[in-house]
């Protein structure tokens, strides 16, 4: 649960990064265990947005106390809906954060209605105020005519996927791969996915194999985040009727991929720094390494099905205000047919097909048998 709470921190977040402060964590988690006390009763489609909108709470509450950047809420619920939970959540889970609304509308009301001398000067429950100096001094540093590159350290706090550990054509190839498919909400599992093999706890890999083949990897993650999503166990998964055409397609949009992604104001030759092409050899070696290291058996991997609970449930939304023949386009562009629909084997359909191909085939070969037994006896006598 913690992954996924930190998984909605970044998206409420996304030029903050993975390294969220732990008190914000705490906060949201916090306050998620309140609401399901509080609030044990939600509407369906209001209890697929209770861990965002918790996380959401968490982030305005402590955006003065902890700095933090401009919040971007994605709900995965329609706007109208989300800010009526919002708006309930908010109201009935207690804010117990130094920077919060109430504790300082508490405070002024105690001021006005008049206080003791000691009382008075006792200091809120707040972080301390900066001075003038202290508030300016990193404006005038940057300036300034003396003005320093931040260093890696300084920066780590507000760093996105793609400044951090990790390669920097990690996060645009897989949002690039995932809005052609048109499949955008399974991006982020995916960077959850490479960010716990290179960065796992927050800290680089000192894996060579993993920084090998990261490309490989990177293939490997998507694979199994589109089983996931068309609801293919991993046993079924791997069975050549369904691996090797899934596994050419990939392949295939990663050569794409690499012809066509740019990323504005970095060279091609640092965007590109770690990639390399991608054989069916070491496609199957990254598949077999993921799961032997168990990682597909974190949270980001099986938070995949709620991701696409949240999807279908935004389609519905869509789709209930557009005529018939939009609606049906809208559907089949669901997560839940990764790939698109011709690429889903085991469909009713296929297997329809692939009965009546292989009965024509018996047949044919039953009637070829029987020509070449006659020929036969026919030299024979």
């Amino acid at each position: 649960m913690s992954k996924q709470v930190e998984l909605a921190l970044v998206s409420l977040m996304p030029t903050y990064g993975s390294d969220l402060p732990a008190s914000l964590v705490e906060s949201a988690s916090s306050l998620l265990a309140q609401s399901r006390h509080l609030a044990s009763t939600l509407k369906a489609e209001e209890e697929i947005a209770r861990l965002y909108a918790c996380a959401h709470i968490a982030c305005t509450r402590l955006k003065i106390a902890l700095d933090l950047p401009t919040i971007e809420p994605r709900p995965p619920i329609p706007p109208r809906v989300y800010k009526r939970l919002y708006t309930h959540l908010d109201n009935i889970l207690p804010n117990t954060s130094a920077s919060g609304r109430r504790t300082r509308n508490a405070g002024s009301r105690q001021r006005d209605v008049g206080e003791s001398p000691s009382s008075q000067t006792r200091p809120l429950p707040s972080r301390p105020e900066p001075s003038k100096e202290s508030s300016l001094a990193r404006f005038r540093k940057q300036t300034g005519p003396d003005a320093k590159t931040p260093t890696k350290s300084s920066r780590q706090g507000h760093t996105s996927v793609k400044e951090s550990d990790m390669y920097l054509w990690v996060q645009p190839v897989i949002r690039h791969l995932c809005a052609g498919s048109g499949h955008k909400k399974l991006a982020p599992s995916m960077l959850a996915g490479m960010e716990l093999i290179f960065i796992p706890g927050g800290r680089k890999t000192k894996d060579a194999w993993s920084w090998k083949n990261a490309t490989a990897l990177c293939a490997a993650i998507i694979f199994f985040v589109a089983m996931r999503a068309r609801d293919i166990d991993l046993e079924q998964a791997i069975q050549p009727e369904i691996y090797e055409p899934t596994r050419a397609e990939i392949i295939d949009q990663l050569v794409r991929a690499r012809q066509e992604v740019e990323l504005k104001g970095v060279e091609p030759d640092t965007l590109w720094e770690g990639w390399s092409d991608v054989s069916n050899d070491e496609f199957d070696a990254a598949a077999s390494r993921i799961r032997e290291k168990g990682w597909l058996e974190a949270d980001w991997y099986n938070g995949i099905t709620d991701v696409i609970n949240m999807g279908m449930q935004l389609d519905d939304d869509v789709a209930d205000g557009l005529d018939e023949e939009d609606a049906l386009q809208v559907q089949q562009q669901r997560a839940d047919t990764m790939f698109q629909e011709k690429y889903n084997y085991l469909s009713e359909g296929r297997r329809a097909e692939y009965k009546a191909w292989k009965d024509a085939t018996l047949m044919r070969i039953a009637e070829l048998s029987a020509t070449l037994e006659a020929g036969e006896s026919n030299d024979t006598q």
